[in-house]
């Protein structure tokens, strides 16, 4: 079928332009007809067990034989779609359905082996998107709420009848009348997203041609001949439509955009003058999703596993059913910006740990963040690595996966039995100690002294708590060190990188600032320079430092107990001084660089220091002369 053309009607007041492109393999908006046809819908897995409704549906209630379309091969277009608005309070995303034509013939493909042995329908892989509502650059949607790719069961077109008008056109057995292309349905199951749908979203389908998508074929197909439902007049039956004369459409054609191409080409971004035809044939369906009673509480578990807020000044109290997964905490409906979100004052319990969230402003680092805060859950302790010289206790994670999350204030986490343990966290895979103890277990201690991203930790009865201005994979553990009997020193200049150091250990451990280190290894690190990534074997140079070591000590895991330390007689910016060194009676403390603490005592026959550093303590005795 080559030649048809594609019209777009454009409404300018009283006058209608049509705007007509010749092309091949395309479709005409515009076609007509009623009744009953075929519909092919994918069969949907297990949902759970509270049943959905529509919450928005743009498509006819009996399928006509076909409906006015879009073809992507024949508008340059890659992904075709709509802005819509929910109805109902549903929001737990369950199914997209979308109505198609298609106007391939098996006779145009028959002698194509991937398609000659099915004279009844085709096979291909399809991909629905559901966006949020906030727009970036060039008024693109900039938050993917869900995406599913799915392979989609195709109808051929029945043969052409030479009694039609048009010569090309079938003539259709539930209405006797004649159609180029033949209308099918295909439904997207997106329960295994977990996705909570905002009130306002824009979908998307997507799929590869001969020339455009994605991943383009460069072959012809009966994919050329694939469409995209935009019916003649629709109306929205459940929820509303954003703009009837609006779609979102993703063209690498210039001259089809309304504006000409003026706001960018290539992007899927609102185009305008599509009455009669900028409602698209979707249908979306949502389960209850758990909201806070009038109290503020909510339950979570695996039926209904994420709780939705939609005010930021109630605050909230959510429970965790034991054995439930995935359970989060859906912000989506507070979001300013597509990384940004005022939320209220939240506690989340389970049996992994307490959460105390203070009302405050939460960052993303990426605008792909769903507004979704993923409730505590335990990891195996084999999930993470913190280096050979420490043993995991408790892992944690809590937040959003890989998109880091930042808090304006702190936030309090309280992890049950694990008292005296030492605490860290991983992002990344890269761990890092948290060396801050923090002086009072309280909110406004820890908003007040802990920096953008900083974390601290203390005992609190027999558990731990961690307050932090991040949330991420937090890790419990106990450090191995050696128990101090005879001791030597010897001076060394190179020292070989073993799994879980960091430039700040190293340096510690050889009694230089992490500067001092850095400066003495340019090029170290990967790439050179980027002292953030070390690596086992690689070989660094420490400057002839005395290295102080057992000579007969055994290896042990202990946790220095926090609440023992000693009154702070002195403090300091700067390592303390030989004289202070030789004259200081009883405990001195002197704060340096990099969250080192170096402890020293001095006893009638030694001085002992000890030093707090990423984690590790070393010690060091030196006997009175």
């Amino acid at each position: 079928m080559v030649g048809i053309s594609f019209i777009k009607s454009v409404g300018l007041k009283s006058k209608v332009l049509q705007k007509t492109v010749n092309l091949s393999l395309s479709v005409i908006i515009g076609a007509s007809g009623l009744a009953a046809a075929i519909p092919f819908l994918f069969s949907q897995s297990a949902m759970a067990a509270n049943t959905p409704s529509i919450v928005y549906d743009a498509t006819s209630s009996s399928l006509p034989p076909n409906v006015a379309s879009v073809g992507f091969q024949a508008t340059s277009t890659s992904e075709f779609g709509d802005y819509v608005h929910l109805g109902g309070t549903d929001r737990a995303l369950r199914t997209v359905t979308v109505t198609m034509s298609d106007w391939g013939l098996f006779s145009d493909y028959s002698s194509d082996v991937r398609y000659s042995g099915n004279n009844a329908n085709w096979t291909y892989p399809l991909t629905l998107n559901v966006y949020s509502n906030h727009l970036g650059l060039n008024g693109a949607p900039d938050t993917l709420l869900a995406t599913k790719t799915q392979t989609a069961t195709i109808p051929w077109r029945p043969a052409a009848d030479p009694t039609c008008s048009n010569p090309t056109a079938y003539r259709s057995t539930s209405d006797n009348n004649c159609y180029s292309g033949v209308a099918f349905n295909v439904t997207f199951n997106l329960a295994s997203s977990n996705a909570m749908l905002p009130n306002d979203v824009i979908i998307g389908v997507a799929y590869n041609t001969q020339s455009y998508g994605a991943v383009p074929e460069g072959v012809p197909g009966p994919y050329n001949s694939l469409n995209v439902g935009a019916p003649n007049g629709q109306l929205a039956s459940s929820g509303t439509d954003d703009n009837a004369d609006n779609v979102f459409w993703n063209t690498s054609h210039a001259g089809f955009y309304a504006d000409g191409g003026t706001a960018g080409v290539g992007i899927f971004r609102e185009d305008t003058n599509w009455t009669p035809n900028g409602t698209a044939a979707f249908q979306i369906t949502a389960a209850p999703a758990t909201v806070p009673d009038s109290s503020g509480n909510a339950t979570v578990d695996n039926t209904t596993p994420t709780v939705l807020i939609a005010s930021s000044s109630q605050a909230v109290n959510i429970t965790v059913a034991d054995g439930t997964t995935n359970a989060g905490v859906d912000y989506s409906a507070l979001k300013s910006t597509a990384t940004q979100a005022t939320i209220p004052q939240t506690t989340i319990s389970s049996s992994a740990a307490t959460v105390s969230i203070p009302a405050t402003q939460v960052t993303a680092s990426s605008p792909t963040w769903d507004g979704i805060v993923n409730a505590p859950t335990i990891l195996a302790n084999s999930s993470v690595s913190i280096g050979s010289d420490k043993t995991v206790a408790t892992v944690i994670d809590v937040g959003a996966g890989d998109i880091s999350l930042t808090f304006n204030n702190a936030v309090r986490l309280l992890i049950p039995g694990q008292a005296g343990k030492l605490a860290g966290f991983v992002r990344g895979g890269n761990f890092t100690a948290i060396t801050t103890t923090c002086t009072t277990d309280s909110q406004s201690w820890a908003d007040t002294n802990l920096p953008s991203g900083g974390d601290c930790y203390a005992n609190a009865g027999s558990d731990l708590v961690i307050w932090t201005k991040h949330f991420t994979t937090f890790v419990t553990y106990t450090q191995t060190q050696q128990a101090a009997a005879a001791t030597s020193t010897t001076k060394t200049n190179s020292y070989t990188v073993v799994s879980g150091d960091t430039m700040s250990e190293i340096a510690a451990k050889f009694g230089l600032t992490l500067a001092q280190l850095e400066a003495l290894n340019p090029t170290a690190g990967h790439p050179a320079g980027n002292f953030s990534l070390i690596l086992p074997g690689d070989v660094l140079s420490v400057g002839g430092a005395v290295v102080t070591a057992s000579t007969s000590a055994a290896a042990q895991n202990s946790t220095p107990e926090q609440s023992t330390t000693p009154k702070v007689l002195g403090e300091s910016n700067s390592p303390l001084s030989t004289t202070t060194k030789t004259s200081a009676a009883g405990l001195v403390t002197a704060k340096v660089t990099n969250n080192h603490t170096w402890y020293w005592w001095a006893t009638t026959t030694a001085f002992v220091l000890v030093v707090l550093g990423g984690g590790s303590y070393y010690y060091i005795l030196r006997k009175k002369a």
